[in-house]
């Protein structure tokens, strides 16, 4: 008999499909409909028959997570006043999910916990009870305008709520101290004004030129005002508004009133005086670097008044010249490199040893600056580079090595100037005396010019050389010479004083490769040959044993229409069955 399937809950209740609707049971099936935290508990599974009547039971254990919903919290919308303080109020509440590891939290719209801090505070004395925790602000300030996220999670999900905060607040500058902005007629003035406000301001500029008509001033407007540029106001914050004003003056516009205005409710302002600039502060340079012919400036930028900088004017004349043209004008274009607009001024072309007085004046659109008392400065004496050779005794001129030497000098004077350039040549010595050398110089081979040694490398054995160093600066190149032996050749050094000369003889000869494939090729072709010997070999000899057939056995014509060769008579190749030995026994 078929075995009878019941399910029932913990309370040991029979749970039928007619009794609660949510429930469906298909044999030894039980599914649950629109599952939730009710649900939860012991579910039994019961299978017995008519032979079994206690029959056998399964236990299932159910635990519905349910994630997280919470309720929506209204905006709050509050408008601040002189009169009293005001305060807000958020609740986050927990409408349904499972309290198993739930949690709550206010959070700033970048994901940031919320801290009690700077009249704000956060209560969560109600969590565990009540399923909610409250965001407080008092007193209420303009600060606390914006969005908070109030976030649930548990075991089975994460979800938020958005609480906005609306604080009312009439305008207030934020922007710079700055009053005065500088310009020159047809040259471009820029003014910036900041505004906090909610909600969106009403923003204006005026120019302060009262008449009759405007007592309060002429607000200008874009296309219309002439020397308006370009007038823009947008928002960059929640609350922050930003305007500026473009505008070219004219020489009668200067001293006059630039007025910003944000209204709302109230009116909050800012003004900008605008004034010609002056010409730049004079320069006076930070650091100065005399040479044999030249001299370096360092300088920075000088006061300008808000405008760009446009060149540096060097004047200079020689000290003592006593003529009419003796003082000359350099132009340098202002430059910034790397964002540093410290900049170099290199006056070249000077004279050594000679005094020179400098004067730098910074140029504007407003014209060339002050002039501060010139500088005096002296160049350096035009002279070559001083050193010298360090082997001077006859144990120090032998070299340390049979093909390389080692070469070492001493700078006592650069000149005044820069060592820029070195170079070293060699050649071999007439005699083992003098600095006579036997043919010429070999190409100079370029050096560092901060080294003060050098090695000389492939070299002969036991030969004497006449060694160069020339050293250059602004005024010209110097040189010292010396004379240098290299070592006979040692035992255990042969090899590798033979070294360059064997590897310059290996790169004369053949490659292995080419001798490998001519060897190959004189091989192969005899072998070609010894087996095209052999196959002529073989072909002649089976030609000639076809012939040798021919001859032992002839064939009879035939007559009468029977063909009476005597191979019909022969039995295993020999006639009338017998062997030839056989035949001369008979005949005996």
């Amino acid at each position: 008999m078929p075995a009878l399937v019941t399910y029932r809950e913990l309370n040991e209740s029979p749970v039928g499909a007619s009794e609660v609707p949510k429930f469906v049971v298909r044999g030894n099936q039980l599914t649950i409909n629109y599952v939730d935290e009710t649900d939860n508990g012991k579910y039994t599974c019961h299978a017995s028959n008519d032979y079994d009547k206690v029959g056998l039971k399964a236990e299932y254990i159910l635990n519905v997570i349910v994630p997280p919903r919470l309720a929506p919290i209204p905006a709050i919308e509050k408008e601040l006043n002189d009169r009293e303080l005001q305060n807000a109020i958020f609740q986050c509440r927990v409408e349904r999910g499972s309290a198993e590891s739930l949690s709550l939290e206010w959070q700033y719209m970048n994901n940031t916990v919320v801290q009690s801090t700077d009249g704000i505070y956060v209560d969560t004395s109600q969590f565990e009870q009540q399923k909610f925790i409250e965001l407080r602000f008092n007193p209420l300030r303009r600060e606390h305008f914006g969005n908070y996220s109030c976030v649930a999670r548990n075991l089975a999900d994460t979800t938020f709520v958005i609480a906005s905060l609306y604080v009312k607040f009439p305008p207030i500058y934020v922007g710079s101290n700055t009053q005065t902005v500088s310009s020159v007629p047809g040259f471009r003035a820029v003014m910036k004004c900041l505004f906090e406000s909610y909600p969106t301001p009403e923003i204006q500029w005026i120019k302060m030129a009262r008449t009759s008509q405007e007592p309060e001033g002429r607000i200008l407007a874009s296309d219309i005002d002439q020397g308006v540029n370009d007038i823009t106001t947008k928002q960059i914050g929640s609350t922050l508004w930003e305007t500026v004003l473009s505008y070219t003056p004219n020489e009668r516009d200067f001293g006059f009133n630039f007025e910003c205005r944000a209204t709302n409710r109230k009116t909050s302002r800012h003004s900008f005086t605008l004034q010609k600039s002056a010409p730049p502060r004079a320069v006076y340079p930070t650091e100065a670097k005399p040479l044999a012919n030249a001299i370096e400036l360092v300088v920075h930028p000088p006061e300008t008044g808000g405008l760009p900088l446009v060149q540096y004017v060097v004047k200079y004349e020689q000290i003592g010249a006593n003529q009419p043209d003796s003082m000359k004008t350099l132009i340098f274009p202002a430059q910034t490199m790397n964002g540093e607009q410290t900049q170099i001024l290199r006056i070249d072309n000077l004279q050594p040893s000679t005094a020179y007085s400098i004067n730098i004046l910074a140029e504007t659109r407003a014209g060339i600056g002050q002039s501060k008392a010139p500088i005096r400065l002296k160049t350096l004496d035009r002279q070559i580079p001083q050193f010298k050779l360090l082997s001077t005794t006859p144990e120090e001129q032998m070299c340390i090595d049979d093909h390389k030497c080692l070469i070492k000098w001493s700078i006592e004077s650069d000149g005044g100037a820069p060592i820029s350039k070195a170079e070293i040549f060699y050649a071999k010595s007439k005699d083992d005396s003098s600095l006579e050398i036997v043919d010429k110089f070999s190409d100079p081979q370029t050096i560092d010019p901060l080294k003060t040694e050098y090695e000389l490398t492939n070299l002969q054995p036991n030969t004497n050389y006449i060694i160069a160093i020339r050293l250059y600066n602004e005024a010209g190149p110097a040189e010292q010479k010396i004379r240098k032996q290299t070592k006979p050749i040692m035992n255990g050094n042969i090899y590798s004083t033979l070294k360059p000369d064997i590897k310059k003889y290996r790169r004369g000869q053949p490659s292995k490769w080419i001798i490998f494939g001519i060897v190959f090729g004189i091989v192969a072709t005899a072998l070609v040959v010894i087996l095209l010997c052999v196959l002529i070999r073989i072909c002649r000899i089976g030609a000639n044993t076809t012939k040798t057939n021919d001859i032992d056995n002839p064939t009879t014509p035939m007559m009468n229409g029977e063909n009476h060769s005597d191979i019909s008579k022969t039995s295993n190749g020999y006639k009338n069955g017998q062997s030839p030995a056989r035949k001369v026994d008979d005949s005996v």
